[in-house]
């Protein structure tokens, strides 16, 4: 995994397996180390879409840069990617014990208040730089 050594992004390695069967995903991951895991499948609802300016999916997916600790240093990495095209989605969460450790204040782990459904995007990155320098 390269991502935490380059970025100081704080990934764990998991196995996992993706199925795509036309427009429905289905997916399971499972942590090597602790076990967590994420087992379900969601399918588009909607036709593809691009994000307005100003809306939520605009906020969710059109990000261009991250911000990270790394090597104890507040960082910026910069991003470039087309624009998403995506669909509104249903999902069904078999299982997921990969939030409970986080306490992110979500009242139903199994039934998400928002979904989407994407093919994704290739995705450039650039060097991680410190903030302010």
């Amino acid at each position: 995994m390269y991502a935490p050594y380059a970025y100081g992004l704080p990934y764990r390695y998991a196995k996992g397996r993706l199925d795509v069967d036309g427009n429905t995903y289905s997916w399971m991951s499972k942590r090597v180390d602790g076990g967590q895991e994420l087992i379900g499948l969601c399918m588009g609802t909607s036709e593809t879409m691009q994000a307005e300016p100003g809306s939520l999916d605009e906020f969710l997916f059109e990000r261009y840069c991250l911000y990270t600790l790394h090597k104890k240093k507040l960082s910026i990495a910069y991003t470039h990617h087309d624009p998403w095209v995506f669909r509104k989605g249903e999902a069904e969460v078999i299982s997921n014990t990969l939030t409970k450790s986080y306490d992110l204040g979500i009242s139903n782990v199994l039934q998400p208040d928002l979904v989407h459904t994407s093919g994704g995007v290739l995705v450039h990155t650039w060097s991680v730089e410190k903030v302010g320098e």
